[in-house]
């Protein structure tokens, strides 16, 4: 859960990754366990690729809808969408306050390599820092555009001026302003072969198992609040083995 405002592009390519790298290959004694497998990819990027390890049986889809989700996560979505507002005018308190990043691009230790993914200029202000790292699908992911660029003067790739609503039609697609000149839109994400637009103080319910790019063209910051939900098709009991198997793992990489 954090604040996070990008400039330029990322592309979340994802390969499998072995149980030894996470410490996870000794916790057999745990109920939730990693059992050494590997992924048959096919029809392109159609279909979800998870870098981390992947739970079978659960809902697979790109996108997601609030009613998805059970109406507790509903009920608090809602809430973090009613403070839109007031979460912007935090992060401009942290940028005038000049608060560092906690995520660098140049850190070439940072979880095995993720920064070389990401181009360009990121920064990143945890609220909380999530007990796993790389795409899965035990989560659905959570973007709220707290501001969306406003393309006023052309970006790195010299793209047409236009207006914030070039960012968000009716249908939520940029307009023809807000799209470069070989069509593609000056800010956008693309999802499992799809390009999916943002709305300011929208939500935008995904799973990032699914291979997808971001990016930002424009001289203008994107600012988005990132979440993680749980996965609505694992039960409390299931959650409560995987929360177990992650604080093995810690304490297994701690002692290390």
């Amino acid at each position: 859960l954090g604040f996070t405002r990008s400039r330029s592009s990322v592309r979340a390519k994802t390969e499998l990754s072995g149980p030894g790298e996470y410490g996870l290959d000794a916790l057999a004694f745990v109920m939730a366990r990693i059992v050494q497998s590997a992924l048959c990819v096919v029809g392109g990027n159609t279909r979800q690729r998870p870098s981390l390890f992947y739970v079978p049986s659960l809902r697979a889809s790109p996108l997601w809808s609030l009613t998805d989700l059970p109406e507790a996560q509903q009920r608090g979505l809602r809430a973090l969408q009613a403070q839109s507002e007031a979460m912007l005018v935090e992060y401009d308190a942290l940028q005038a306050r000049q608060v560092p990043s906690d995520y660098s691009t140049k850190d070439t230790t940072r979880q095995e390599g993720e920064h070389k993914l990401h181009e360009g200029s990121w920064d990143w202000f945890s609220f909380m820092k999530k007990a796993h790292t790389a795409p899965c699908n035990l989560r659905v992911r959570c973007h709220l555009p707290l501001r969306l660029p406003t393309h006023d003067s052309p970006g790195e790739s010299g793209g047409p001026p236009g207006s914030p609503e070039d960012f968000g039609g009716p249908d939520g697609s940029p307009g023809e302003s807000g799209r470069l000149s070989g069509g593609q839109a000056a800010c956008g994400m693309e999802l499992a072969g799809r390009e999916v637009h943002w709305r300011q103080n929208e939500l935008l319910l995904f799973d990032d198992s699914y291979e997808h790019s971001v990016w930002n063209w424009t001289s203008s910051p994107r600012v988005m609040l990132l979440l993680d939900l749980w996965h609505p098709g694992l039960s409390a009991p299931e959650r409560g083995e995987i929360e177990a198997m992650f604080k093995k793992a810690h304490a297994a990489r701690a002692t290390a």
